[in-house]
């Protein structure tokens, strides 16, 4: 039972998690009504959930009423990590030219979050930790549109695209203080080199040769 005064947004994130979690498969076709007797909720909230999901690609519209899911095979994840390697290096470049002495402290917190969760096997937990690093370094970029497109790429390559898509990531002993790492960079304040940091950051979540 969905119950909140934002129903589209709660809506939206129940979706996700069905998504997500495979209740929802892709290739799934389900109504506004189905989707309102399972949530417990009018289709007015529902439509303008999935009219969201349908701007970022994740659902497909079909007449009367209803959605697929669509699938994320390796050839549509390899384009969009390639569009978000370069967004969230240019959002670092931004970063660290116009980021606060205070941001910069708040960014590494989260990065000591991120780097304690890769450490454990709670997906869930990485994945929340990771979207709010980086949520908050492209907010503190300065660029608002950035910020825009970095939230439909950042959704399709990390939080749907897991089970999907096998990542290779770096070994735990290698990875331990990865985003500190990162930050420090950036606490330099130097665009250049915190471009060049966080384009060598995202490649170090790869795709294995072999699945390509």
């Amino acid at each position: 039972m969905v119950t909140s005064l934002r129903l589209s947004e709660q809506v939206y994130e129940e979706l996700l998690r069905l998504i997500r979690s495979g209740e929802l498969l892709a290739g799934t076709t389900v109504t506004e009504t189905e989707l309102s007797d399972r949530l417990g909720v009018s289709r007015t909230p529902i439509r303008e959930a999935l009219t969201r999901l349908s701007q970022y690609g994740v659902v497909s519209r079909r007449p009367g009423s209803s959605v697929v899911v669509e699938a994320m095979d390796l050839s549509r994840y390899v384009q969009l990590a390639e569009v978000r390697g370069v967004l969230e290096s240019y959002a670092a470049r931004l970063f660290a030219r116009n980021a606060t002495e205070a941001d910069i402290a708040i960014l590494e917190q989260l990065a000591r979050a991120v780097d304690e969760a890769d450490g454990s096997n709670d997906l869930d937990r990485v994945v929340a930790a990771e979207t709010e690093f980086h949520g908050f370094l492209a907010k503190r970029s300065g660029n608002s549109e950035l910020v825009r497109m970095l939230e439909v790429t950042s959704l399709l390559t990390t939080f749907l695209a897991l089970p999907a898509v096998p990542l290779s990531v770096p070994a735990a002993a290698g990875s331990a203080t990865l985003h500190q790492d990162l930050v420090a960079v950036l606490r330099q304040r130097d665009p250049d080199e915190a471009e060049r940091a966080m384009r060598n950051h995202i490649g170090t979540y790869s795709i294995p040769e072999a699945e390509r």
